[in-house]
């Protein structure tokens, strides 16, 4: 539904999840992350870390475009919730998703000026698969790290050469706290942090594991305090 003209609020125990999708979308690359908040939210839902049984995340899927439609890779035929233009909430998180037809996006002045904004204001932002591209054509990813579908590593690089695009996207790295080898054995179980000082629900890596398994792979990290930390995904060869 259309939430046009109407203050989106929100809880102040809730995180807002935007998810931008530029169309044609890859349905897959919409409905996966949407599916693994909400496996969240049941995974949370009763639990101490939901005050009052509010949902841990809400997700609110913005549209481009005025008119909210969004078509899919496959033909079919999507509502957003609303427009970007509509939208004025809090954000949390920001993602953006794309399909192979949409990576050329132009879009507007006025929507560039948004997404880069909302993203400055946001805890964190990404993308999934193909909608790097986005963020590349929009400067938010000008020297800095970056991945994308296997596929289309060298044609993100070929066209935006000021991005760093990591065709070994399988593991993450960081030059963080670090985390304690007591803690790396338990992150990846359900409502475990690796230190406390930090924010988060816990269930994150659990997700992440439990993904991975159900492939038949699996997840682990590399940390060593006041350097880091890497974490590595393995899967099954197809």
């Amino acid at each position: 539904m259309n939430n046009r003209g109407k203050l989106i609020s929100r809880s102040q125990h809730t995180r807002c999840i935007l998810l931008i999708a530029v169309p044609p979308v890859i349905e897959l690359d919409l409905f996966g992350p949407a599916n693994a908040f909400d496996i969240a939210n049941k995974v949370v839902a009763g639990s101490a870390l939901a005050p009052g049984n509010e949902p841990a995340y809400q997700l609110t899927i913005i549209s481009p475009t005025e008119d909210c439609l969004l078509e899919g890779e496959t033909g079919t035929r999507l509502l957003a919730h609303c427009s970007y233009k509509d939208y004025v909430g809090d954000v949390d998180t920001l993602l953006v998703t794309a399909g192979t037809r949409s990576i050329e996006y132009a879009g507007t002045q006025e929507f560039w000026e948004w997404l880069r904004s909302t993203s400055g204001r946001a805890r964190r932002a990404g993308s999934v698969c193909l909608g790097a591209f986005i963020l590349a054509n929009s400067g938010l990813l000008e020297g800095r790290r970056a991945a994308t579908h296997w596929n289309w590593v060298n044609e993100l690089q070929k066209r935006h050469p000021d991005v760093l695009v990591d065709e070994e996207s399988i593991w993450v790295e960081d030059r963080g706290i670090g985390i304690p080898l007591y803690a790396q054995k338990r992150i990846f179980d359900m409502f475990q942090r690796a230190t406390a000082g930090y924010e988060g629900t816990g269930i994150g890596l659990a997700i992440v594991r439990k993904v991975a398994q159900r492939m038949g792979g699996s997840v682990g990290v590399e940390s060593e305090e006041g350097e880091g930390s890497r974490f590595w995904v393995e899967l099954v060869a197809a």
